[in-house]
């Protein structure tokens, strides 16, 4: 009985899990981008990462001043910050195990590609 109880213990926390997926309301992140001084952003699809980026823009745009972020289902330029948030919050970031095995540090609080893709 103890292991049935567990079971419908886990499966509980999974249902909870699931409901607050479908429930989410912010858009997924779903492209690494850099916007530049101007204001103009580039990216790239899934699963480039922001090098990839600075390979699609000007040399000239490829400065210190621009900021690397992502974008998100409505087009929306995010920073590397408002972005973990989101990713966060739509279960987006890959699971700890990840991290362990491919032997990387995560980084809370900022998101990188690596962390999602």
């Amino acid at each position: 009985m103890e292991g049935e109880s567990l079971f419908l213990e886990y499966l509980g926390r999974q249902t909870e899990l699931w409901h607050s997926v479908a429930m989410s309301t912010s858009p997924k992140i779903v492209a690494a981008a850099i916007k530049d001084k101007d204001g103009k952003v580039y990216s790239v699809p899934q699963p480039g990462r922001h090098c990839d980026v600075f390979l699609t823009m000007p040399r000239d745009q490829r400065l210190l001043e621009a900021v690397q972020g992502f974008i998100d289902e409505t087009g929306a330029f995010l920073d590397r910050h408002q972005a973990y948030k989101v990713a966060k919050e739509n279960f987006q970031i890959l699971p700890a195990e990840y991290y362990e095995a491919n032997n990387i540090a995560p980084t809370p609080g900022t998101l990188y590609s690596e962390d999602l893709w």
